[in-house]
């Protein structure tokens, strides 16, 4: 990181849990119009720390869209998303995407932002 932590009060987005990952020692950098913790650790040895003990990434801030439909999975390979043949399975994208494929007729597509919010935006 390469300034001061972000205050996820200060931003119209945040985790729903972003006082416990204060609370945790949590950067906050912004992502959009939201906040997303970075890290949560001084040291690479406290982050480790920290992920053994994780049970939950919140994600709720990053761009993302949900498709559901008799179609929906032939519908996403034909806008050019990688959908495997299983089910509850995320499947990365060339731009960072994910899509999830939840069910035979569903999958939500997940995006860390940039180019791959754009993919989200342009599904959308």
């Amino acid at each position: 990181m390469t300034g001061p932590s972000l205050s996820p009060d200060s931003v119209l987005r945040r985790s729903p849990v972003y006082r416990e990952l204060q609370r945790l020692g949590a950067v906050f950098e912004a992502l959009g119009d939201g906040a997303v913790a970075v890290t949560v650790g001084a040291t690479a040895a406290a982050e480790a720390e920290r992920a053994r003990a994780l049970g939950l990434c919140d994600l709720s801030v990053l761009p993302r869209a949900g498709y559901k439909g008799w179609a929906a999975i032939d519908w996403g390979r034909r806008q050019g998303l990688g959908i495997g043949e299983r089910n509850n399975l995320a499947y990365p994208q060339a731009d960072g995407a994910l899509v999830a494929r939840l069910a035979d007729s569903e999958f939500l597509v997940l995006g860390p932002g940039g180019r791959a919010g754009a993919t989200v935006a342009r599904l959308a």
